[in-house]
């Protein structure tokens, strides 16, 4: 199966990643210094190997971790590992995973490390001095992003990238006193200078250093929070787990699911969740982000 990358944006940098998929981008190999780790309620955390990390560091990442994991439980559920390994590295250690970052500043990124077996549960890398820049809320909502990438099994699912960002961002953003209008900025104000998308963000507009990154993870995020408002948490969890299941592949097969058979169980996952079709939920989600776009200061 090909391999895939996804990448976040929020609060100005991009944050979060899955990679996924038969072999990482590149044979990412990021070794864990074992000697200094910090626990706390199944939440691991480690340095990377050769790098130093005081252990306050890994504490408050522990405990971010864990405040994560409650957060993803509370909408998602707790039917997940939630065995949540984290390591704490540096941009190098990053790029190993992602490639090169073209300069934007990846804080984090979910990804299963070669040689995993399928099973095996998927990590969380932190960029070091990324995370260290970021405000205490920053960094929750970076960690929670990632966590619920790690409670969906982002690292196997098929289903489309705003659909994967889209939960993961309303879960993370849930609970925040953060207003969409601020979370999903840039999506908006490019809408309010030329109106909405015809279309849900492609899979190729989330692709790290894209220059639409930052908009279509807003637009993502606006989707999944209009489906939940609409429709109930449960009608989103239940797109995302109908669509990823009619798409699922087994580890052994070549080749994605083509973009009609993305389309044909993305409709059909939207229509038994809600009874409306997709169509209904993009104009929905159109007028919804003109909304947004003319009340954002």
């Amino acid at each position: 199966m090909n391999p895939k990358v996804i990448v976040g944006f929020t609060l100005g940098v991009f944050v979060s990643g899955v990679v996924g998929c038969g072999p990482p981008v590149r044979p990412a190999e990021v070794p864990s210094n074992t000697l200094a780790t910090a626990s706390l309620a199944g939440a691991e955390v480690v340095a990377a190997s050769g790098t130093t990390v005081p252990a306050d560091l890994l504490a408050e990442v522990a405990r971010t971790a864990d405040r994560g994991r409650r957060s993803v439980d509370a909408v998602w559920g707790s039917n997940w590992a939630r065995s949540v390994t984290v390591v704490v590295g540096t941009r190098e250690d990053v790029e190993e995973v992602l490639g090169p970052t073209t300069g934007l500043p990846a804080a984090a990124v979910t990804w299963r490390p070669a040689g995993s077996a399928p099973s095996a549960a998927a990590q969380v890398l932190i960029d070091e001095a990324v995370w260290r820049s970021l405000p205490a809320s920053a960094q929750q909502v970076v960690l929670t992003h990632e966590l619920v990438h790690v409670a969906t099994g982002s690292v196997e699912s098929q289903a489309p990238r705003w659909l994967e960002e889209g939960l993961a961002d309303y879960i993370a953003w849930t609970g925040t006193t953060v207003p969409v209008q601020t979370a999903a900025r840039e999506a908006l104000e490019a809408i309010a200078r030329t109106g909405p998308p015809q279309a849900l963000p492609a899979d190729s507009d989330f692709e790290l250093g894209g220059l639409s990154a930052g908009a279509a993870y807003g637009e993502a995020y606006v989707a999944a929070r209009l489906i939940a408002q609409t429709y109930g948490v449960d009608a989103l969890l239940e797109i995302y787990r109908g669509s990823s299941a009619d798409l699922a592949r087994p580890p052994e097969s070549a080749g994605s699911p083509t973009a009609i058979e993305v389309e044909a169980a993305l409709e059909k996952a939207v229509r038994v969740a809600t009874g409306a079709g997709l169509d209904d939920l993009v104009r929905a989600w159109q007028a919804e982000l003109a909304r947004l776009a003319s009340t954002t200061p």
